[in-house]
């Protein structure tokens, strides 16, 4: 007769909640007649099942949406044992026995298994107490206390995570006589919890040496931030014949939460194989309060790093977008991927660059074009448009996207007026502008090697062309942009015109300046 298990509700909706697997097909979904029914859009009305099998329990996908996710891997039919972390939509469930619940105390047994929440021993571990006036209760103090002072100020010193998890293993093994320290932090990607870091006293390795906490218990550390202390694994019943708990060997093991300021960021585990002792309440508290220095210590680096990618990611968008545009993208109120909007397409050139480079030269053909592109870029910057591209002498900028204002028309109008008014005052050469506005097709386009932001699409072809059509020193628009500006700007009719690529005419508007 197999063992009997249960799913444990761990992350959702319904966080908390535990389900004895008894009848099956055990299904899972957002229809009424489910065993489990979650509201969760995510979730598909029937979205997996789970079926016993000759002794085994498989768990199966019905063709969901989203699909089903064991430990991180997305599966169609997959056996599953004590331990595993199953994703339904916004859901995880933990898979483990229906036996003895190791999270309850045992006060008859002299090896009984401790657990209290990580917020009250730290809250104990910084309260001096009046019973602790011992000489050697005050002597353990004071080592505790020197060891997390030295924790604390030398993690402050670090701004990367390797540097954090050796600093934090380090400090456990000179502290605790654990002969293991495993360091498990959860993937944001996948949602599972992955060994980032180990260090053991005796140089061990090998299959034989792998991490013995199973899964289940690894994420009630994390999600009930409690502190666990199995003081004598091998006198406990509760271990005897518990796989899913602990495999053959352990003596004695703690598992604590990273408990940062912000949430519970992994768990440290550390057991004792081989020696004759076992783990104190003592040796918990520090090691709780060893856990929430280093998460501290990982949320501020991992702080530090998203600052400086913000910054990276900010300079880069600065080249192309304006400093309002630039933080709408930052605070993700634009978006850069890839769909279809009404855009306003500006383009410019230089009337005859080819023969005024021959008359200047290269190096003050350069200049020229970079004093030019200069005005552009603050033009366009001024009315929060962006810089789509250079292309020789002629520049393409976008106005209303990644974020669209209502008046990002006009703005695109009143940059044009701005950049031909700029030039005159040059008085070194004429420019002609076409502007137009339409639906296209916008975001970042390119290869896997290399992508870069920019608008496809009539919109931007039929910009260009009414560039080239227009005069040096004028304006031409398109009859969309015609409509929305032309109560508000002088305009004067050129009339219906042929354009390239184009097999009917458009409405083409000159603005006067």
């Amino acid at each position: 007769m197999p063992d009997t298990f249960k799913l444990i509700i761990s992350e959702g909706e319904r966080k908390g909640e535990a389900y004895p697997l008894l009848n099956f097909p055990f299904r899972i979904g957002r229809a009424a007649d489910n065993d489990i029914v979650f509201e969760d859009k995510k979730v598909s009305r029937h979205h997996s099942e789970i079926l016993l099998i000759d002794g085994r329990y498989i768990i199966k996908d019905l063709s969901s949406q989203n699909g089903t996710w064991v430990d991180g891997i997305k599966v169609n039919t997959s056996d599953i044992k004590a331990g595993d972390a199953i994703i339904i939509g916004g859901n995880t469930l933990l898979f483990d026995y229906e036996k003895e619940d190791i999270f309850i105390e045992d006060d008859t047994s002299d090896f009984k298994t401790t657990i209290k929440p990580a917020k009250d021993i730290l809250k104990d571990t910084v309260e001096e107490r009046a019973e602790d006036s011992s000489f050697d209760i005050l002597k353990r103090r004071t080592a505790m206390l020197s060891a997390l002072y030295q924790i604390s100020r030398d993690i402050l010193k670090e701004s990367e995570i390797g540097p954090i998890l050796k600093l934090t293993a380090d400090t456990i093994l000179s502290n605790i006589k654990a002969e293991r320290v495993y360091i498990l932090m959860k993937d944001n990607e996948t949602g599972s919890i992955k060994p980032v870091f180990t260090r053991d006293s005796h140089e061990m390795s090998g299959e034989k040496d792998k991490l013995m906490l199973s899964r289940t218990v690894i994420n009630r550390v994390m999600n009930e931030e409690i502190s666990l202390l199995v003081a004598d694994a091998k006198r406990d019943s509760r271990f005897q014949e518990s796989e899913s708990i602990f495999l053959y060997g352990i003596r004695s093991a703690m598992c604590v939460p990273l408990l940062g300021a912000e949430s519970v960021v992994g768990t440290i585990y550390v057991d004792i194989l081989h020696a004759d002792r076992q783990f104190t309440h003592d040796e918990l508290h520090l090691l709780t309060t060893i856990g929430n220095l280093a998460a501290v210590g990982l949320e501020q680096a991992d702080l530090r790093d998203k600052i400086r990618r913000e910054s990276e990611a900010r300079q880069s968008l600065m080249r192309y977008h304006s400093p309002q545009v630039v933080e709408e993208i930052i605070r993700g109120k634009g978006t850069r991927e890839v769909n279809e909007r009404m855009i306003t397409v500006l383009f410019t050139d230089i009337k005859d660059f080819t023969r005024l480079s021959e008359e200047l030269g290269p190096m003050e053909s350069a200049r020229l074009l970079n004093e030019y592109f200069d005005i552009i870029t603050d033009v366009v910057f001024r009315y929060k448009g962006s810089i789509d591209k250079f292309i020789g002498d002629a520049a393409m900028a976008i106005f209303g996207a990644p974020f669209q204002d209502t008046d990002y028309i006009e703005m695109a109008v009143r940059a044009a007026i701005d950049i031909q008014k700029e030039i005159k005052k040059l008085n070194k050469y004429m420019i002609r502008i076409g502007v137009n506005t339409g639906p296209a097709v916008i975001g970042n386009i390119g290869s896997t090697k290399r992508v870069e932001y920019t608008a496809i699409g009539d919109t931007v072809n039929i910009a260009s062309r009414l560039e080239k059509m227009a005069a040096p020193g004028e304006i031409y628009i398109g009859e969309t942009t015609y409509e929305q500006i032309k109560n508000i700007f002088k305009t004067r009719a050129i009339g219906m015109q042929k354009v390239k690529g184009k097999t009917m005419e458009v409405g083409v508007y000159e603005v006067l300046i």
